[in-house]
């Protein structure tokens, strides 16, 4: 006899109610178990590195089978999970409790994506020519990007972008930390890179750093700190943002030693030798802006830690 279960298809039964199972149904139960069971180990896979968020874990770049790098995540256990599995090159991710956020090359061009962590979804952040180095700190994520070919500060405040420098100074170097933004700019005027510090709570914006060409700010606690060569000497400068003060220490034989000027606060930090060290031409900074954005596509077989490593390598033979 035939019955019709609550599903609305049609089972053999024998005389005493007992359902069969006829060989077609049998068999596709067979290679339904062997699909899952030999799929299961991709699809765990898929759902556990979003579990691991929830926990400790590290973010870095890998090589896939494909020769692409990938972003991937790497549990308390060693074991990593790819982020992104896409045919294109991805670099320089930066995250924190809220977001994870990289660089990757779309259509010749660097963009920046993230995943929200707490949301749980991707989005592309940029769309609009080169746009690389992303940090994020909180709720935010600050970037370089190119506009009309010269780099600039952006912010992504977790609801809209906002662009922080919009002159002509070629911006980089940009790091983050609770409201302020510290990167480098070069100034047009005498061919110097400073020091800029920026507010984002009350959006004012300060030249930190001295007379001679200084690069890669960092953020320690509420000061800023970077190296610059001088003559024939290294320093450690340290600009304490609450007090306004520059400290500069001499570096010897690799040990900061000698600290040589303490500016009063609301002074304009002034170092006791003006004369700057060899200037970065236009041409240079142009050249090398031209060159990175032709070459972005070679790199896709090549593990990059920054994509304008070129114009900070110039810099800091200077």
């Amino acid at each position: 006899m035939r019955k019709r279960d609550t599903f609305g298809l049609i089972n053999m039964v024998n005389k005493k109610g007992i359902k069969l199972i006829n060989k077609s149904t049998y068999l596709s139960l067979i290679i339904g178990v062997v699909i899952f069971l030999i799929s299961r180990p991709h699809f765990v896979n898929a759902l556990d590195w979003r579990d691991i968020l929830d926990t400790n874990f590290e973010v870095d770049t890998a090589i896939d089978d494909n020769n692409y790098r990938q972003i991937i995540i790497r549990d308390d256990n060693g074991s990593t999970h790819f982020l992104t599995e896409d045919n294109t090159t991805h670099a320089n991710p930066s995250y924190g409790q809220n977001y994870i956020a990289w660089m990757a090359i779309v259509d010749r061009y660097w963009q920046i994506f993230v995943y929200d962590i707490k949301a749980k979804t991707f989005f592309q952040l940029t769309n609009s020519e080169n746009n690389v180095n992303p940090k994020v700190d909180g709720e935010k994520i600050v970037w370089e990007g190119q506009r009309n070919g010269v780099w600039q500060i952006f912010m992504f405040d977790g609801l809209r972008i906002s662009q922080i420098t919009k002159d002509d100074n070629p911006k980089q170097d940009v790091e983050i930390k609770n409201e302020y933004i510290t990167f480098s700019q070069k100034n047009n005027q005498n061919n110097i890179w400073e020091i800029v510090l920026y507010n984002v709570n009350i959006k004012t914006t300060e030249i930190i750093s001295s007379n001679y060409s200084s690069r890669m700010p960092k953020i320690n606690d509420n000061k800023i700190v970077w190296e610059t060569s001088e003559d024939e000497d290294s320093y450690w400068n340290e600009y304490d943002i609450l007090n306004k003060k520059l400290q500069k220490t001499i570096k010897t034989d690799g040990t900061s030693d000698k600290s040589l000027s303490d500016n009063v606060a609301g002074e304009s930090p002034v170092m006791e030798d003006t004369t700057p060290i060899e200037e970065l031409t236009e041409e240079d900074i142009a050249e090398e802006i031209n060159n990175t954005t032709e070459s972005t596509p070679s790199f896709e077989e090549v593990v990059i830690e920054e994509v304008k490593e070129t114009t900070q390598s110039t810099s800091s033979t200077q």
